[in-house]
């Protein structure tokens, strides 16, 4: 209960000094506060947090000057913080409601009897008298019948007796072998005894002693007597055999006294016993996890989930984006080498390209958009967007061996870095030097294409792998079996 309320005090700190950045989200309506909390944290904390590797990541999935990069980051970090500032005070809002209602509960606890015919149970109590604690037990008996419920369960067992004794269809009227009489009621909880007034004929234990009949038929009464606990009830039925077919201590004392209610309040489901007797308080030795401790445990796992996840996604982003761009290369390499051989500049060839790219990005946004998302759009047009980021470098001043060189690594995949490493020093080759050169990467990056299907495809027969090993085993199993289970 502390820890909630310290959890919750510390969001008012927090809201009064993030007034400024709530007010920056305030086009999310109510979800601006988490936001702006979020916000401040993350500026307080960006030091601790080291922006800079997910800063990389969003870079290689994102065309970005440096200050969009930022925004980019801001808002990642802002959306995951929101997301753990949200779990972690419901959670605390959630446990403190459980303490609160527990707390308000009467001090009173119930103790679960078993049914009738149940087992004693034994409960471990902590007996605290002013600061000194000790423990004690309480053995619970089953519920117990009232001497009404014993009279009614009692007649209806006796007024059924007949049919299962002798099952249906039979009678006490016609008796011609022996007879299984039970020792207790359906439920197990009445005990029966039964005496026989003819035993020469009819045994108490249910057999006939047919060599006895002195006629064809005989009357015999069988008395049935129903004990439970102090109670005694009983009943005769008529039968034909037909020949044919320690030193106490305050502690003591309280155990007594509880084991007096105990047995008062054997007739009821449920035993409630008081919180204090005698000055002594009386409470469970529960070993369970308290209900706020489980609150909390979950709070945080969904908050460390909160986390992994969005971590794992931006991963699986970058790997999305990489495949697209490996994907690309045979492609690109390709349409370059033809540019560069019919007499264009690499900076000429790379802008051509560009603006192509650009071309068919726009017929692939103006298609049906329920199977091209744009996420999926943005990953396609991505080369194109990186080669224009770099033209605009150059037209601002940089170097164009250099601006490549960085293009090769902003790219990141081997292929690239090399191809645009090469083209580096293109551009001060002469023209044949540099077909040479594209011809060498084209070869390459056939080569590069060759292993990639290569692997993919054994990537897939290793995944194939698994259900034919299942298919085997259940195939095996089908045939072995019939042959075990003939033994």
């Amino acid at each position: 209960m502390i820890v909630s309320v310290v959890i919750c005090l510390l969001y008012i700190p927090l809201l009064a000094i993030s007034r400024k950045n709530i007010k920056r989200y305030k086009g999310k309506g109510v979800s601006a506060v988490p936001y702006g909390m979020a916000f401040t944290i993350y500026t307080k904390l960006k030091s601790a947090l080291n922006p800079e590797k997910t800063r990389s990541a969003l870079r290689k999935l994102r065309v970005a000057g440096s200050d969009e990069l930022e925004a980019l980051t801001e808002d990642r970090y802002a959306k995951i913080i929101a997301l753990l500032i949200t779990i972690v005070f419901a959670t605390a809002v959630l446990a403190l409601n459980v303490s609160l209602k527990e707390a308000c509960e009467s001090q009173d606890f119930v103790l679960e009897r078993e049914d009738y015919n149940g087992s004693e149970r034994e409960y471990e109590l902590v007996l605290t008298s002013g600061e000194v604690s000790e423990k004690g037990t309480l053995k619970v008996a089953p519920v117990e019948l009232t001497r009404e419920e014993f009279d009614l369960r009692a007649r209806e067992m006796f007024l059924g007796m007949e049919e299962r004794v002798m099952g249906e269809g039979g009678s006490f009227e016609k008796v011609t072998g022996d007879i299984t009489l039970p020792l207790s009621d359906v439920q197990d909880v009445i005990r029966l005894e039964w005496n026989s007034h003819e035993p020469e004929y009819l045994t108490s234990f249910g057999r006939v002693l047919r060599d006895n009949l002195p006629t064809d038929a005989v009357n015999v009464v069988l008395t049935a007597k129903a004990y439970y606990l102090d109670y005694e009830a009983e009943c005769d039925y008529s039968l034909t055999i037909v020949k044919e077919v320690e030193e106490e201590t305050v502690y003591a004392y309280i155990e007594d006294e509880l084991a007096k209610l105990e047995k008062e309040g054997r007739n009821q489901r449920q035993l409630a016993l008081p919180g204090e007797i005698e000055g002594v308080s009386v409470s469970m030795s529960d070993t369970r996890i308290p209900n706020t401790l489980k609150i909390f445990a979950l709070g945080f796992v969904l908050a460390f989930a909160t986390v992994g996840l969005a971590a794992g996604r931006l991963r699986e982003e970058e790997k999305e984006r990489d495949d697209v761009l490996q994907a690309q290369f045979p492609e690109f390499v390709s349409r370059l080498s033809l540019l560069i051989a019919t007499g264009m500049t690499i900076r000429a060839a790379l802008n051509y390209i560009a603006k192509q790219g650009g071309e068919r990005n726009e017929l692939l946004q103006t298609g049906d958009s329920s199977k091209k998302s744009d996420e999926r759009i943005y990953k396609i047009m991505y080369m194109g967007e990186e080669i224009k980021y770099s033209l605009n470098q150059i037209e601002t001043g940089e170097g164009e061996a250099s601006a490549y060189e960085e293009l090769g690594q902003r790219l990141s995949l081997p292929c690239y870095r090399r191809l645009f490493s090469n083209l580096s020093h293109g551009v001060s080759v002469n023209d044949k030097q540099l077909l040479k050169l594209m011809d060498d990467e084209i070869r390459q990056a056939v080569a590069e294409q060759r292993d990639n299907i290569r692997e993919r495809g054994e990537k897939a027969s290793t995944a194939l792998l698994i259900p034919m090993v299942i298919l085997l085993a259940v195939t095996m199993l089908i045939v072995i079996y019939p042959a075990v289970s003939g033994f």
